[in-house]
């Protein structure tokens, strides 16, 4: 009944931490590289501890309508891609990246709370 089903949906709202870049390989088309760093507040022994996520993010050149810089806090909404490959050492390794298919910005730069 449920053989192929799923749902492929990332939503993330984070600050860019790496200053975008653009990137063309082969025949794909151009795609905005960065990576957006999420934080979030965690219990670990009873004290509030700030754990902090980095993910490598893609955007196909058509979703990109303004520029994004370092510092400005987003939301996107996207899909995961998982790709692997062996390295030198004949080690299978994988990347994982979160293709971006809108994206709104928040604040140009990032807010903290106090």
């Amino acid at each position: 009944m449920f053989n192929n089903c799923g749902i492929n949906k990332v939503f993330l709202v984070g600050t860019i931490s790496k200053e975008p870049r653009w990137h063309k390989s082969g025949e794909q088309a151009d795609m905005l590289h960065f990576n957006l760093t999420t934080k979030e507040n965690i219990g670990k022994f009873g004290l509030p501890v700030e754990h902090l996520e980095v993910h490598r993010l893609k955007i196909p050149a058509k979703n990109v309508s303004q520029s994004l810089i370092k510092g400005q806090v987003i939301h996107v909404e996207g899909k995961i891609q998982t790709q692997s490959f062996v390295d030198e050492q004949q080690i299978r390794r994988y990347n994982t990246e979160i293709i971006v298919n809108r994206v709104i910005v928040i604040s140009d730069v990032e807010v903290t709370a106090v």
